[in-house]
């Protein structure tokens, strides 16, 4: 099965598997041919179903198995894994020299993306971290399944802001004309003033069904 979305880049398609494998396939063709095939470290409990991000010749992708995985784009060769105490569906998100993945942990990390080592962890949510961050102007907007939609300093954890939207939030937050938005698992979507970090309903969805 594949779960996660796939990305293009560097002349490949890539995605992961609910085997535990990321494929790197010819994206002109769909043959193996110059492509490569990397499986988690414990693949029977890896299931990747995060979709991959590319940053300088560098693939990230998380797994079940906890693993937030680094991959070298021409070989997929493992540059270095970083554990993390819980499942990884999230697609991991990067800025700069920095990527950053929310995890079944209830944590959030900021890691190194040379060297794979932690810069700093977030633990102040109550729930799974299910959807990708979101990054803009040195701020990250992490959803979770508590409810709450986190504002933290990106250089080193703080929150700025914790955001009640009233139900689980597993969809990753989006800007929209210079506003954040996000909806929860009810239909509740709400607007985020990027300076103010206030919080505006715009619609209800199960209303406008009804």
């Amino acid at each position: 099965q594949i779960v996660g979305g796939a990305i293009v880049a560097d002349g490949k398609v890539i995605f992961g598997t609910a085997s535990g494998k990321v494929y790197a396939l010819n994206a002109t063709t769909g043959s193996s041919t110059n492509g490569w095939v990397f499986p988690a470290d414990n693949s029977e409990i890896g299931k990747i179903w995060s979709a991959p991000v590319v940053l300088n010749g560098t693939l990230f992708i998380g797994s079940f198995d906890h693993n937030l995985y680094a991959l070298d784009m021409a070989t997929g060769q493992k540059k270095w894994s970083f554990a993390t105490g819980g499942s990884i569906v999230a697609s991991p998100v990067t800025d700069n020299d920095t990527v950053y993945i929310g995890s079944f942990d209830r944590n959030l990390y900021a890691v190194d993306a040379a060297t794979g080592q932690e810069k700093w962890k977030f633990t102040g949510a109550k729930n799974w971290f299910w959807a990708q961050p979101l990054i803009d102007n040195g701020k990250i907007y992490a959803a979770n399944l508590d409810g709450k939609l986190y504002v933290l300093d990106a250089k080193n954890g703080n929150k700025m802001a914790e955001l009640d939207l009233g139900a689980a939030i597993s969809a990753s937050p989006v800007i929209v004309g210079g506003t954040v938005v996000a909806a929860n698992e009810m239909g509740v979507v709400y607007s985020i003033n990027m300076t103010t970090n206030e919080k505006k309903q715009l619609l209800d969805l199960k209303e406008t069904v009804d």
